[in-house]
């Protein structure tokens, strides 16, 4: 073996320190990636809103309507607001998520120069692209801000975008997944020629593992989202100017999806005015973990191992008992309308094929090019190689992250109920009286609780 000349040789404590530098930097850089919003996250998990709040608040300021984690940040900071009261900021931030959903769908879903660098790092790096039912709670959740804040056309207009992105979610979400699919054959296309050999047995295992924590939950037809259904249905039913068939129609929806609930069959043919609709809100909606294998990988024959990461559906249990709720003093039944377990478990598993292809594929790209700059600095001789080697390992290491982004703060299960408006304008929920907003024909009442914790929204429509 020649000696590596001079000129193309780095002294020993300089390239360890120079591998070591791009390590800790990706590292660390990996880390801080997501770390606010997964901050906030957790906070609201326990109950604490004012501090999932601030939480949220300084991550936010960070994002611009075309940074990668927008529109994720931009719908956690606006559900977190609305929970603790701050309508206005809710409001804001709904607006801004909206804007930074419809500046994604001006541009490429995936972009080949993106989707190259995001092999060499991770997947965490591309931009974040909303899924069906985030797209339609943002809309829906941006019309109770918008009814909050007394403005009712502005809120029926935000129902009918969620209804509009309701219809044709389902195929946009099948095109986006197709578009991935190929992203990754233009990405591995792009790269060298070397004759690789992935055996896919422990690719399968994976797969099938993980879509067995997601396999209990049956989704909704075509995706759908019943809670947007319901809050439609009372947004364009309730109010002057009321759009009676197109809200009886969207109860119609909701009670499609739960058959066996009568509150909603009541409110699909009564009329609304004088009437108090109380909306449930309960726990908080799926997280995504990290689930990661070793892959045998074989590169000219070669048989080398790397690591990849693939995201593992983690539904969050329910804390607490259902609240109760009364009126004039009789306890009301809150009958189920939408589990978000379910709606998340059926994007996650439509998805995965996907995600999976591409996570193997980042992975065996980076070993490809590690394989091939040893290959080069053996043809040159020295002890390079070894080193660039050892560095590529561990680079490979620290980089296989799974893409854990996803809008955790909305409610696992959500229960409804349709009352004649009590004469003493209060109802209790869990204890706590809720006086309800003395205008409007109709009243809305949506409470969130968390762990224990109780914030409620009186409407007046």
């Amino acid at each position: 073996m020649k000696p590596m000349s001079s000129r193309n040789a780095l002294p020993l404590q300089r390239m360890i320190s120079t591998a070591a530098a791009v390590v800790v930097t990706f590292a660390l850089s990996a880390c801080g990636s997501n770390r606010g919003v997964k901050t906030a996250q957790q906070q609201y998990r326990t109950g604490n809103f004012k501090g999932a709040l601030a939480e949220i608040r300084a991550e936010s300021v960070k994002h611009k309507e075309d940074s990668k984690d927008a529109p994720v940040v931009r719908l956690e900071h606006a559900s977190i607001a609305l929970t603790a009261g701050e309508n206005k900021e809710a409001l804001e931030a709904f607006r801004l998520a909206d804007e930074a959903i419809e500046y994604r769908d001006q541009k490429p879903v995936v972009q080949l120069g993106r989707e190259a660098s995001a092999m060499l790092t991770n997947l965490n790096s591309m931009p974040y692209n909303t899924s069906p039912s985030e797209r339609v709670m943002g809309a829906s959740l941006m019309a109770v801000s918008f009814a909050a804040n007394g403005e009712l056309d502005k809120a029926r207009s935000a129902v009918k975008l969620a209804k509009n992105r309701q219809k044709d979610t389902f195929a946009k979400f099948e095109a986006q997944i197709e578009r991935e699919r190929e992203s990754v054959k233009q990405a591995m296309a792009s790269e060298p020629k070397v004759k690789v050999d992935l055996k896919p047995e422990k690719v399968d295992t994976a797969v099938s593992q993980l879509q067995d924590t997601a396999a209990k939950f049956a989704p909704y037809a075509d995706l759908s989202v019943p809670y947007a259904e319901v809050l439609a249905g009372i947004l364009l039913g309730a109010g002057p100017n009321a759009e009676t068939a197109r809200s009886r129609e969207s109860f119609a929806h909701a009670s499609a999806a739960n058959p066996s609930n009568s509150q909603l069959k009541k409110a699909a043919t009564a009329p609304l005015a004088g009437t108090t609709h109380i909306l449930i809100e309960e726990g908080v909606a799926p997280a995504l973990g990290e689930f990661r294998v070793d892959l045998p990988l074989y590169i000219n024959g070669n048989m080398v191992m790397f690591s990849a990461a693939f995201p593992s559906f983690q539904p969050q249990p329910l804390l607490r008992a259902e609240a109760s709720v009364k009126a004039g003093g009789e306890a009301v039944t809150a009958e189920p309308v939408c589990d978000f377990d379910r709606i998340a478990a059926g994007e996650y598993k439509r998805k995965l094929p996907a995600t999976v292809a591409r996570t193997v594929a980042a992975s065996t790209l980076k070993s490809v090019i590690s394989y091939a700059s040893q290959e080069a600095l053996k043809q040159k001789g020295g002890s390079a190689a070894g080193l660039v080697g050892l560095a590529s390992a561990a680079y490979n290491v620290a980089s296989a992250r799974a893409d854990e982004r996803i809008w955790a703060t909305l409610p696992k299960v959500v229960r409804y109920a349709m009352i004649p408006t009590p004469a003493d304008g209060v109802i209790e929920i869990n204890g706590q009286k809720v006086q309800l907003a003395k205008d409007g024909s109709t009243k809305l009442v949506i409470a969130r609780s968390v762990n224990g914790n109780l914030s409620t929204q009186s409407i007046g429509l």
